[in-house]
């Protein structure tokens, strides 16, 4: 650049920071190499309306690059000040472009402007120009730009600012729907090569991983747009806030009554309450955006909840692998020790000991036979211990879980019966059979008679020392539990 074209830019910085509303034209310094125009008004259609604004300062703290749209259509590339914008300190860090935490997601009102921002684009709206934040990339910066300007140079009753938020929220929408719909894709796929085959679905299955990562991410965005959205739509006064030329025209009425002078206002803004017109389109932007995002969310959500689905199948025909694995090497066990039984008589008599029964005639035969037969019944009793052994222990828990629910629904109320029973024939010193305990129990339930399977195990519960009797001891001693339990649930 040389000296006299970069004075040339310093200087027209310089107008930008002291006169944001001014419209320059630089376009001769898009030829210089240090140049920090964005590029993004050359591919807008219609781009005789717009400006391109260069200036030296790229990589500044106190500058940002954006696009600045007027409410004639024009488009300049510039720089700003966080005070050109009028963003408070606090407001600051939300369109810093290093910002990766924090609030994410932002629609409000302050002082004349509103501040948007979502991980889509950023913006500051005023009521007659709007600065857009350049997004990651080009071309959505390009569309973005687009669909605002398109917007502003639509005819309706929109006011400037609504004219700008719509396209901002729709493009939103726009994204997150388009996001959405190319991971349930990449989803999709990875989940029909799961299923499909699950031979090769172990590294399948990790793939996953990075997908359902960005599905979340993605998810927790819409989330807090969703519920920005929300928040300013029950809100009369945010929505108020959003109409910023109605606000102005209220203002001026105001200073004007305050001046003693006469405040006119048009006949739909002289109401003191209600909605007025803006208000009401303002509203319908908001909950029209707000049913898309929740479309959207929905379509998200789905998509996850089926991955947890494919997961937890694929967990399940692990398991199912998994039992059959061990069910073989079982049968192999099995087979093993019978073998095993099978040739210890042959191990012995193979010894080199004499025994007598070497010398008997017609022996080896018989002594074949039995060892065949007694390696045989023993895999036949570890067989038929491994199918019949969990099964009775398992008939034995579910008797006692259905004895238990018929206590509980049927007996709750005589149970204090019972162990006042049981105590009373304890104290004669002697204690309680389980024979004599059934006595008590038909006496205590009369009209509502015990099964045995409920007997036995209300038996069981009473004996904590499991001898087979119920004591005194042991019936003082589970009062003194429900009641300290009881105590220690009320009090």
């Amino acid at each position: 650049m040389t000296p006299a074209r970069g004075a040339a830019a310093a200087a027209a910085a310089a107008a930008v920071v002291k006169h944001p509303t001014a419209v320059l034209s630089l376009r001769g310094l898009r030829s210089s190499p240090h140049s920090a125009a964005l590029g993004v008004v050359d591919k807008l259609h219609d781009s005789e309306a717009a400006v391109v604004l260069a200036a030296d300062g790229r990589g500044s703290r106190h500058f940002w690059e954006v696009l600045e749209f007027r409410s004639d259509s024009t488009v300049l590339e510039t720089w700003k000040t966080p005070d050109v914008l009028g963003l408070h300190p606090r407001d600051v860090y939300l369109f810093a472009s290093d910002t990766g935490m924090g609030q994410r997601a932002m629609l409000a009102a302050r002082s004349g402007a509103i501040l948007y921002r979502t991980e889509v684009c950023k913006a500051v709206v005023y009521g007659d120009r709007a600065v857009l934040f350049p997004s990651r990339r080009l071309s959505d910066t390009v569309k973005l730009s687009q669909s605002i300007k398109c917007a502003i140079a639509q005819k309706s009753p929109l006011p400037f600012e609504l004219k700008v938020l719509e396209a901002l929220l729709s493009e939103t929408a726009r994204s997150y729907s388009s996001k959405s719909k190319r991971l349930n894709i990449v989803a999709e796929t990875v989940l029909q090569d799961i299923n499909s085959n699950f031979s090769s679905s172990a590294g399948e299955l990790q793939r996953l991983i990075p997908i359902q990562r960005k599905l979340t991410e993605v998810q927790n965005d819409v989330q807090e747009v969703l519920e920005t959205i929300s928040e300013t739509v029950n809100d009369d006064a945010e929505i108020r806030k959003l109409c910023i030329n109605e606000r102005k025209l209220r203002n001026t009425a105001a200073a004007a009554a305050a001046r003693g002078g006469i405040a006119k206002l048009p006949p739909e803004l002289n109401s003191s309450g209600g909605h007025t017109p803006a208000m009401r389109m303002a509203s319908a932007i908001l909950e029209s955006v707000e049913f898309q995002l929740q479309g959207t969310f929905g379509a998200l959500k789905e998509v996850l909840e089926n991955m947890d689905q494919t997961r937890t199948v694929w967990h399940m025909q692990l398991d199912h692998q998994r039992n059959r694995v061990l069910r073989l090497s079982l049968l192999i066990s099995i087979m093993s020790m019978g073998c095993v039984v099978a040739t210890m008589p042959a191990a012995y008599l193979g010894m080199n000991v004499s025994s007598g029964l070497e010398e008997v005639t017609g022996i080896f035969w018989p002594m074949v036979q039995g060892s065949c037969v007694l390696g045989a019944g023993v895999a036949l009793g570890m067989w038929g211990y491994y199918k019949l052994g969990p099964k009775r222990r398992y008939r034995a828990r579910l008797r006692d879980m259905r004895s238990l629910r018929d206590l509980l629904i049927f007996h709750l109320d005589d149970l204090d019966d019972i162990m006042e029973s049981v105590k009373q024939r304890a104290r004669s010193g002697q204690p309680v059979s389980k024979k004599e305990f059934k006595l008590i129990v038909q006496e205590a339930v009369r009209g509502k008679p015990m099964s045995k399977d409920e007997s036995d195990l209300l038996f069981r519960v009473f004996d904590t020392n499991k001898e087979g009797l119920l004591e005194l001891s042991e019936m003082v001693r589970i009062e003194e539990h429900v009641e300290d339990a009881f105590t220690q649930t009320h009090f």
